[in-house]
């Protein structure tokens, strides 16, 4: 594994795959790491390549990848990072108007006009957000961050490869986004033929229930067909037990 020498210490990045193998198992048994990533050394090498594609370093793939709602997202925070190091990005503007609860993002990308998106307290209350668990703590916050999703993603999409903000889909419905799933339909066991050799091997006990009277042919029959399907011939077999039996009744 390469050390690189920087100006405040050293920076340890995997050059092959092996490398990156010991790499994440090594992080993995760390206490510096998210608990998610801890002790699973192939979610550490994963969420390391997909910050990689979006130009993050292992250990900020590691703090600011996540997965919520069974997809990987970035936070925030680390997402507009990633577009402002994007040397066509000319500027990016937040602004929140307290007036209407109102929370603004506009993005300039070199050789385009300037783009906006806004996210007010109407848009969250007609999206069912308003109110609920994170948003009733740190409402502006929020509003913020779904202005800054949409502008992102519209106006860098290239950079975003897709991720979504993390603040986002955390507001996601799990139920909504999880594909309905026929309901299971209950198959009939299936029943094989009865062996030859082990009906013959059964075949003494049956005749001595049935010639007892313990047991009448159908009764027979019918138990063994619980485990087994009986053939003609095997079911002539038994009936033909129970034939002397009725004969000697009547």
């Amino acid at each position: 594994m390469n050390e690189l020498s920087t100006a405040n210490g050293f920076s340890i990045e995997p050059k092959t795959f092996v490398e990156a193998q010991e790499y994440a198992k090594f992080i993995a048994s760390s206490d510096f790491i998210p608990k998610e990533f801890k002790g699973h050394p192939a979610n550490v090498l994963v969420a390391c390549q997909m910050g990689a594609e979006l130009g993050l370093k292992p250990l900020q793939s590691l703090q600011n990848i996540a997965v919520i709602n069974g997809k990987p997202v970035v936070w925030g925070d680390a997402m507009i990072a990633i577009v402002r190091s994007r040397s066509d990005c000319e500027y990016i503007k937040e602004t929140f108007d307290e007036s209407s609860m109102t929370a603004s993002c506009t993005i300039k990308r070199k050789g385009q006009p300037p783009e906006s998106r806004t996210f007010s307290i109407d848009d969250a209350k007609t999206a069912k957000l308003w109110g609920n668990n994170t948003w009733a703590k740190y409402p502006k916050r929020m509003l913020q961050m779904r202005a800054r999703a949409f502008a992102l993603r519209d106006v860098f999409g290239d950079a975003l490869k897709g991720f979504q903000i993390a603040e986002e889909v955390q507001d996601y419905d799990v139920k909504n986004i999880t594909p309905k799933s026929e309901p299971a339909q209950e198959l009939e066991p299936e029943i094989s033929t009865y062996s030859q050799s082990d009906f013959d091997t059964n075949f003494p006990k049956w005749e001595k229930a049935i010639s007892s009277g313990k047991k009448s042919a159908d009764d027979m029959i019918a138990m063994i067909s619980t485990k087994a399907e009986l053939t003609d011939e095997q079911q002539d077999m038994i009936r033909a037990v129970a034939a002397p039996v009725e004969a000697e009744v009547l």
